[in-house]
């Protein structure tokens, strides 16, 4: 049974723009999710489809959401992506689809999308973090919300199971397409769902695991409570750069010092998701020179410095007022303008002018080009990075 006054309720607390943006496959997850808050509630939208060329038939998928939302009057897009064969395919087509979807949003000046995912997913998410052995953090599973590619990201069916927006779509005489990856047993999600049964014989409905999942992203929020403190007594921002005491940071229980570091690497880096557990501790205990996900360290003394790794940004560039390397913004649209790298050579030249902060760092910030000829440094010409400890993470 749908709640729609409870949906309502969510709508109009959370839901902050004229227009919404829905993700729709054309499952039936995702075609309840448009039917509910575009027909029931009536909320203007935008929809659009990710097409990923994976197998036959997904794109006279594609064509039938147009078709669908077209006879409701509502816009659509198929956003088609490329993706090689080879590992880690789900994990690769959903990057894909969070990237294509946000280039979507943020072109159509939508700040808020909503996604199709399930009280299923949660429950399977939640199982699949607990087989790779994740903490708090990982088995809080999905968000509600969640901000990363300069999007908010919006699940409001999580707590709504899989069979009852199916019930749901017959009782409208919707028709849904159901993917037949979703019963392909390669995948270990698809396992697990083929499983359930079992599962909830013992127990682990998607129900209980669900609540299980908000109980933990309940700890998770105390625990962040506990990292904010750890940075506050041994943390700061130089240039978007970060430097930690290492002496002040001791002083907390380790699991802390790591989740300050996963939140970090994760800013610096720019990544959806933080590092492995197994990656961090290790990038931790050999922290002088090391490398995680797209951010270096350097030790001096008692301080540890980690910053953009050079090599992740020696052939970025940024035009006009477009954001640099995700995460630095020009004021100014000059087309002959290019934002880049210092590199060794534009580091060299503003010496003077930068924080004393290491070598490596120093070539990883941005300066402002024309060609060959450094305009500026990143604390000139309106570069401007947000540095505050609450700004790293997703």
């Amino acid at each position: 049974m749908i709640d729609l006054s409870a949906l309502r309720a969510w709508a109009d607390a959370t839901l902050t723009n004229a227009r919404l943006g829905i993700a729709v496959s054309g499952g039936g997850d995702s075609l309840a999710l448009l039917r509910l808050l575009a027909v029931e509630l009536g909320r203007p939208a935008e929809v659009a489809t990710v097409d990923h060329g994976l197998r036959e038939g997904s794109a006279q998928e594609a064509a039938g959401v147009a078709k669908f939302c077209a006879d409701l009057g509502l816009s659509h897009a198929t956003l088609t992506v490329d993706l090689l064969a080879g590992p880690n395919l789900q994990a690769r087509a959903r990057d894909a689809r969070f990237a294509a979807l946000a280039d979507w949003a943020k072109d159509r000046g939508l700040s808020q999308v909503a996604l199709g995912h399930t009280q299923d997913d949660q429950a399977e998410t939640f199982l699949l973090r607990l087989a790779r052995g994740s903490g708090v953090v990982g088995l809080a599973a999905m968000a509600p919300v969640a901000h990363h590619h300069g999007v908010t990201w919006l699940r409001p069916l999580l707590g709504t199971s899989r069979a009852d927006l199916r019930e749901y779509l017959r009782s409208s005489g919707t028709q849904w397409i159901d993917d037949p990856s979703n019963e392909d047993p390669s995948f270990a999600r698809i396992r697990l769902r083929q499983a359930a049964p079992d599962l909830a014989a013992l127990g682990l409905t998607p129900d209980n695991l669900g609540a299980t999942a908000h109980r933990m992203a309940g700890s998770a929020q105390a625990l962040d409570w506990l990292v904010d403190r750890a940075w506050a007594a041994c943390g700061q921002t130089v240039l978007g750069c970060a430097s930690l005491d290492l002496g002040a940071l001791a002083d907390f229980p380790v699991d802390t010092q790591t989740r300050l570091f996963a939140q970090l690497i994760q800013g610096i880096g720019g990544a959806i998701y933080p590092p492995r557990f197994d990656s961090l501790r290790a990038f931790m205990d050999h922290a002088q020179g090391a490398t995680l996900g797209g951010v270096q360290s350097h030790r001096d003394g008692v301080h540890l410095w980690l910053f953009r790794e050079p090599v992740a940004v020696q052939d970025v560039h940024a035009v006009g007022a477009a954001p640099w390397d995700g995460r630095w913004n020009y004021d100014g649209a000059d087309p002959s303008h290019t934002v880049a790298a210092l590199g060794s050579q534009g580091q060299a030249a503003l010496r003077s002018s930068l924080p004393d902060l290491p070598f490596a760092a120093r070539c990883s910030l941005p300066g402002l080009w024309q060609g060959d000829a450094l305009l500026a440094g990143p604390g000139q010409a309106a570069l401007i990075r947000p540095v505050r400890h609450s700004s790293f993470g997703h």
